[in-house]
């Protein structure tokens, strides 16, 4: 498609879990596509890497040259502390520095849903209060934005879920979320990149059913017909135990706690109406992968 308000867009964050089917989709739709490489490695095919580290800002504004639109998806690794220099908060500082420097006219970024819960029932977490900190950062930047604020993904059971033969779950799992697939989210992002109205809004990211983890990881299990798996469940008071003597394990369980006590809200019905119902179900999810 040409022609489109947003033409050209810079990925930050091209290869992981829901960066790379986002890059994909965007590359699908006909958007010319950079990815930003710090490291070595092969783009994804169809974009022009670029050189750059969200820690360095001339890098950044060199990659940002004549580029209409930014999307980033920054993470935290499980062993960070807080006193870091984190991609979350001084990255994401120096790409709202360069968007704006550069005239960028949208950045648009991926949040989650349960941040939200911070400050709740006494929970504190300094990852949820950041995350918090960089939503309120790229809405108050004057560069135009578009806020993905997301539900839990199928891809997940695939990713930090899954230990060997088993689906891994911890918590009570009696707290229903709208778990929704990379592919879905894709096609929102290419959609809302398509468009100027999409500038100053909250798009919230769900999928088609509300189910608990258990449920989740049970239709999983039951639809994945190609290899025999099995639930793992962990009471979520043991982990924070043995969390105490790995920072890893201790990050995960913080951040499950806040999952497993997090009501999330039905809040996609304008996001929908205006960009297209999430579809996926976890069958079809664990079908084609």
């Amino acid at each position: 498609m040409r022609g489109r308000a947003l033409e050209r867009v810079l990925v930050i964050g091209a290869s992981g879990m829901l960066g790379a089917p986002v890059t994909r989709r965007l590359v699908a739709e006909g958007f010319q596509v950079r990815v930003l490489m710090h490291r070595g490695g092969t783009a994804p095919d169809g974009t022009t890497p670029v050189k750059g580290d969200v820690f360095d800002l001339a890098s950044l504004e060199s990659a940002m040259a004549e580029v209409d639109a930014v999307y980033v998806n920054l993470g935290t690794p499980l062993t960070a502390k807080e006193k870091d220099q984190l991609a979350e908060r001084e990255g994401l500082a120096n790409v709202l520095a360069a968007a704006k420097s550069r005239g960028v006219r949208r950045i648009a970024m991926l949040t989650a849903m349960f941040k939200e819960y911070q400050g709740t029932r006494g929970y504190d977490s300094w990852v949820l209060r950041m995350k918090l900190e960089a939503e309120r950062a790229i809405m108050e930047s004057p560069v135009p934005w578009t806020v993905f604020r997301a539900s839990s993904f199928y891809e997940n059971l695939e990713g930090g879920m899954r230990r060997g033969s088993n689906v891994s779950i911890m918590g009570k799992y009696y707290r229903p979320q709208r778990y929704v697939s990379a592919e879905d989210y894709a096609r929102l992002v290419a959609a809302a990149l398509s468009t100027e109205d999409s500038a100053g809004k909250v798009l919230v990211v769900q999928g088609p059913e509300s189910m608990t983890l258990e449920q989740l990881a049970r239709r999983y299990v039951a639809a994945r017909t190609t290899e025999s798996l099995g639930v793992q469940k962990a009471p979520l008071a043991v982990m924070k135990m043995v969390g105490l003597f790995s920072r890893e394990l201790g990050a995960v369980t913080s951040l499950m706690e806040a999952l497993d006590a997090y009501d999330e809200p039905f809040v996609a019905e304008s996001t929908w109406a205006q960009y297209g119902k999430a579809t996926m179900t976890v069958e079809q999810f664990a079908a084609r992968t």
